[in-house]
């Protein structure tokens, strides 16, 4: 006769079959639905599971947005996958299926003493308990000169016959409040108010946690599990979440203004703050002493710091934190680059800004608001080529991304560069026009201003200034023609036309003109780059670019002359 196997046999073979078919999500749904269903049986277990999935859904979150990098995203998965492994093994101990049984034998004894415990609860309250427990509850009292309070609650041990909480929380708030000591920042780091047995209140999930962080007032919120091992070894994981206005932080957006100077506008900017630490100790002591499990979350705390002092407006301390602030955590980095690139820009430091914001898209190449402010930087500074590349690839991520077709059609312009920039506000009429009613909520990143009428003032005053730029340019070729007429050879007019005419788009013209003024001067280096520019689509190209090299101009004497050339060449280089 064959054996019936046991729900939790099921499911386990179940799990693990999706995990070897890198089924990762469906296996974190699976055993939260599972576990779900029998929390009665399974309370520990299912906080586990709880947090194993809101780990998931974070990375998910954090991937899509962009902000962390690929290796990143592959560590927090095999950790992810690993804290899954070890779920199914606690699942599949005898002890654990036993005590889930025993459970269910006791649940209807349960009920009879839930009535009688009901009873004496409402005699209770009736008498002045509920005032006693509003007098008595788990918020502690943060000193009254604090900007930044850190709330530490008891760990949850993962033992079934566990019936206290190690001392880990004590021994966090001893670590972090002398660490917050060497910070210019009022802190206070404080436990809750519960009795050392009472497990029912403790935080299992981020939810729960940010929930009581709120109550209390609290900034920082930091929770966890102990699991106490044979030999004596503690397996420590500790959690974080930031609690102050939730996800958002008040960052610089860079945006070029009527006069064509880099103006900014405040932009709250979505970065997660929350994440795991796990780690192994010998004894608690050592977590004041070495500060294993909480080294991460300090340099997290510096640059929460530094975050606070830039957002009260003071960016000297602001820098002096985050400066010296180092962290492998992906999405805090991030908020760490961002502020600080902002607090330099605000210090009237534009070049300690670029380099901040270079490490930030070191590590988050798509960030759209890193790109966005290098790329106004850039400009300010007159690298046109270099502006122009970083707004590209915010389009690239993004095609009806309005506020970075305007300004890369801005900078065209600024370049005499009629044709593409013609092209980008085509592009955003038509993104405008397809918003019917205009869209007021569109995503971050979208206009420069918060609705689309802002944008459709920007996109007119675009228009104006690409008609007077088309004019300039179109009175510069009907100029060339005219001397040209009398002195066909005249090297000037053959290159005021040439470059006219790519321009205003007209490639065949500019290597008609730019070929004839090379016939008069082969190493003339604004006739090769315009010569290279109109010729990069068509089957002439790689003869010109021997002929280029053949003349020893250098590169940068051609970029000089027309800088967008630039991405022609590194086009050609990636395709070869």
């Amino acid at each position: 006769m064959k054996a019936t196997m046991l729900p939790e046999t099921e499911l386990i073979d179940k799990v693990r079959n999706l995990i070897a078919n890198a089924e990762l999500e469906s296996a974190v749904d699976t055993v939260n639905s599972f576990l779900e269903e029998r929390k009665g049986a399974y309370k520990e277990l299912s906080n586990l599971a709880l947090q194993i999935k809101s780990q998931f859904e974070k990375t998910q979150k954090d991937e899509t947005l962009g902000i962390v990098s690929q290796e990143n995203v592959k560590l927090s998965y095999n950790q992810i996958t690993n804290q899954l492994v070890l779920l199914l093994d606690q699942l599949e101990s005898p002890r654990a299926q036993a005590a889930a049984r025993k459970k269910s034998y006791i649940a209807i004894g349960g009920i009879v003493v839930l009535l009688i415990l009901i009873t004496a609860a409402a005699f209770y309250f009736v008498n002045g308990g509920e005032q006693q427990q509003q007098a008595d509850g788990p918020c502690p009292s943060f000193a009254k000169n604090s900007v930044f309070n850190v709330l530490i609650w008891p760990f949850r041990p993962l033992e079934a016959d566990a019936t206290k909480v190690l001392d880990t929380h004590g021994q966090i708030k001893t670590r972090l409040a002398d660490f917050s000591e060497s910070i210019p920042i009022n802190a206070s780091i404080q436990n809750p108010k519960i009795q050392p047995d009472d497990f029912s209140v403790l935080p299992g999930t981020n939810s729960e946690a940010e929930t009581s962080g709120s109550q209390c007032h609290s900034n920082l919120v930091i929770w966890g599990t102990t699991e106490r091992k044979k030999d004596d070894r503690i397996i420590i994981t500790t959690r974080y979440n930031f609690i102050q206005n939730g996800d958002n932080f008040q960052f610089g957006k860079l945006v070029i203004g009527d006069d064509a100077n880099i103006g900014t506008v405040s932009n709250a900017s979505s970065i997660s703050t929350e994440g795991i630490v796990v780690d192994t100790v010998t004894s608690l002591s050592s977590i004041a002493t070495e500060g294993a499990p909480t080294k991460k979350i300090e340099s997290i705390l510096q640059i929460l710091f530094g975050v606070l002092a830039h957002e009260s407006g003071d960016e000297e301390n602001a820098v002096k934190i985050l400066s010296t602030a180092q962290t492998q955590d992906s999405s805090a980095s991030l908020l760490s680059g961002m502020a600080l690139a902002d607090s330099y820009w605000k210090m009237g430091q534009p070049d300690k800004a670029e380099t901040s914001l270079d490490k930030v898209l070191d590590q988050h190449p798509n960030y759209w608001l890193a790109l966005n402010n290098r790329a106004m930087i850039y400009y300010k500074k007159g690298k046109y080529a270099e502006a122009v590349s970083d707004l590209s690839r915010q389009i690239e991520n993004k095609p009806e991304n309005t506020d970075a077709l305007l300004n890369r059609a801005g900078i065209l312009l600024e370049m005499d560069q009629v044709d593409h920039a013609e092209n980008d506000l085509k592009r955003v009429r038509e993104v405008l026009d397809s918003r019917t009613p205009p869209n007021k909520n569109v995503q971050q990143g979208d206009t420069l201003a918060s609705d689309g009428e802002s944008t459709s003032r920007i996109l007119d005053r675009r228009v104006l200034e690409l008609k007077d730029k088309r004019k300039e340019q179109e009175d510069r070729k009907v100029k060339a023609d005219a001397i040209l007429q009398r002195d066909p050879r005249n090297l000037d007019a053959l290159i005021d036309k040439a470059e006219a005419s790519i321009n205003l788009g007209d490639k065949k013209e500019a290597a008609d003109a730019s070929g004839k003024a090379l016939a008069i001067d082969s190493r003339n280096s604004k006739a090769i780059a315009i010569q290279l520019e109109a010729t990069r689509d068509t089957r002439k190209f790689p003869q010109v670019l021997e002929q280029t090299k053949a003349t020893g101009v250098k590169k940068e004497e051609l970029l000089k002359e027309r800088p967008l050339l630039r991405e022609v060449l590194e086009t050609r280089k990636e395709n070869n």
